[in-house]
Formats: structure tokens, C-alpha cells, sequence
């Protein structure tokens, strides 16, 4: 097949073989190959009213934006008319490229209906940063698609795939929760169900993470906003024992510490999820 990628050549469907059999077929029965026959499954098309909700005529930040996930958010976000789209990246070059094809896209919009679209240079993992970020702007949405996503990477660079997938997706939950943003929405992926990999644990802990400050904020709200305004690593813990004694089990439990010496910085353990192929 890649050797037939220079000529024009389409791929089309038949007809499924009882079809085949049962009448003549002609070229009309021929159809291009659509992304609906590979599915295996009937197409989920996304609810207008839903998507509008939480986006529609509001403040949306987008983390990650630079990112192939993030970039299609954010594509997506823009048509359901924001307020304003802020978009988060640490990486300079896709951030600006993201930035010219959102305004692009934005300009083309009816008039009044063309939000503002900004660019921040920022880490996650700066909570600084994402903390002047959320209080400045006040979103009242956050889409969390910030990762190291590339399995073969993380899994050769484990620290800094743990260090900014689940300690990013801690800071961002944390200032979020500071701010009152009202929706926090965090971008897993497949990988994190029984991960046999570190970007798979790395991302099922920071759903961990979410919905430990979920709960914490839910069943403990006076504490867990007590220690939104404690040093980094009281939520931290916090968290991290909402997790361990939660319907989670002790298994997802974790902890984060202040590394000594390193203002700033930090060191994590983790012990193994179900399904992993040990400790990470």
C-alpha cells in the first residue's frame, strides 16, 4: 500500500457478501471508504447543547494548546463562541502557530460572534505562572490537555513524564480549585485504563488527582479550601490520602514532598496501579 501512495489509487467498499450474492451489482454499489466503516461501531455525533454549555459566551482555558489534542480543542471551542480563548503552552513555536490559525479561523466568524484569542507562554508545572494566569483572567473553564503523551519518551524520561503529567495536572487542579473555576475538564487517554506503560500510569494518576479534589472539595470543603492557601505539598498530601482511603483503594495512593534543598522543586513516589506491570 505505501508504495502505491504516488499514484491515484481510491479505495472504495463492496457490498457484504450476502448482498453479493443475491443480485447483480453495478457501479453505483461501489462507495468511497468512509472514517464510519472502520469505526466498528455507530458514530457518537457531539450534543450542540452540551458543548455550548460550559463554553458558549464564557472565559475557556485551554492547556496544552499548542498540542494535537489541544490545537482540535481549541478549533472546536472557537466554534461554539467564547468570550474569550486563552491558550497555554510552554512551547513558544506552538503556541504561535496555534495562535495564527485560531485568528485566522476567528476572523472568518459573523460578526459578534469573534471572542478574543490569547496566547500564554506557560508551564503547568509553574504554579506561579498558572496562578497569575487564573487569576487574572478568571476562567470559568478549564480544558486540561497539557501531557507528555509519547509512550516511547516517557518511558525513557520517567521523571519528567510524572513530573508534568501528574504534578502539572496537580497544579492546574489546585489553582483552578483557588480560583473558582467552575469547570475543570481533564484530557486522559485510553492508555490510562490498566496502564501497562508510565504514560499510561502517569495519566491514570492525574485522573486520580481529579477526582481526589473532586471528592475533598465535596465531602471536606472547609479543609480542603484551608489548605488551597497552605504551602504546595499540605494539599499535596491531602489529596494523595483522599486517594489512598477513597473507593480507589490504597494502590492509587501517592505523595508528593518538597525536594530538600530545591525550593520549588519535587520528588515523587508512587507505588503500582492494578494492572501495571510493577512499581513505577
Amino acid at each position: 500500500l505505501l508504495d502505491m501512495r504516488h499514484y491515484e489509487v481510491h479505495v472504495r467498499t463492496l457490498p457484504g457478501i450476502a448482498e453479493l450474492a443475491s443480485g447483480p451489482i453495478g457501479a453505483k454499489d461501489l462507495q468511497e471508504l468512509d472514517i464510519a466503516d472502520i469505526l466498528g461501531r455507530d458514530p457518537v455525533l457531539p450534543d450542540a447543547a452540551l458543548l455550548n454549555l460550559h463554553v458558549r459566551a464564557k472565559v475557556v482555558l485551554v492547556t496544552g494548546a499548542g498540542g494535537s489534542i489541544g490545537s482540535e480543542l481549541c478549533r472546536q471551542v472557537l466554534r461554539c463562541a467564547p468570550r474569550c480563548l486563552l491558550l497555554a503552552d510552554n512551547s513558544e513555536f506552538a503556541l504561535y502557530q496555534v495562535l495564527q490559525e485560531l485568528r485566522a479561523l476567528r476572523d472568518a466568524l459573523p460578526a459578534g460572534q469573534q471572542p478574543e484569542v490569547v496566547a500564554l507562554l506557560a508551564s503547568v508545572q509553574n504554579e506561579e505562572r498558572m496562578d497569575s494566569i487564573m487569576g487574572a483572567w478568571r476562567p470559568d473553564t478549564v480544558y486540561h490537555a497539557a501531557a507528555y503523551k509519547h509512550v516511547p519518551l516517557v518511558e525513557h524520561n520517567p521523571a519528567e513524564g510524572l513530573r508534568n503529567n501528574v504534578w502539572g495536572t496537580m497544579v492546574c487542579a489546585r489553582t483552578a480549585a483557588r480560583h473558582g473555576v467552575a469547570n475543570f475538564v481533564l484530557v486522559s487517554t485510553d492508555k490510562a485504563v490498566r496502564p501497562t506503560n508510565i504514560m499510561g500510569a502517569s495519566k491514570r494518576l492525574a485522573e486520580l488527582v481529579v477526582q481526589a479534589f473532586a471528592q475533598l472539595l465535596k465531602d471536606h470543603p472547609a479543609e480542603a479550601y484551608a489548605a488551597l492557601a497552605a504551602p504546595a505539598a499540605a494539599p499535596v498530601a491531602a489529596v494523595a490520602a483522599a486517594a489512598a482511603g477513597s473507593a480507589w483503594g490504597p494502590q492509587s495512593a501517592f505523595a508528593f514532598a518538597a525536594a530538600p534543598g530545591q525550593p520549588g522543586a519535587t520528588t515523587a513516589t508512587v507505588v503500582a496501579l492494578p494492572g501495571a506491570s510493577g512499581p513505577v
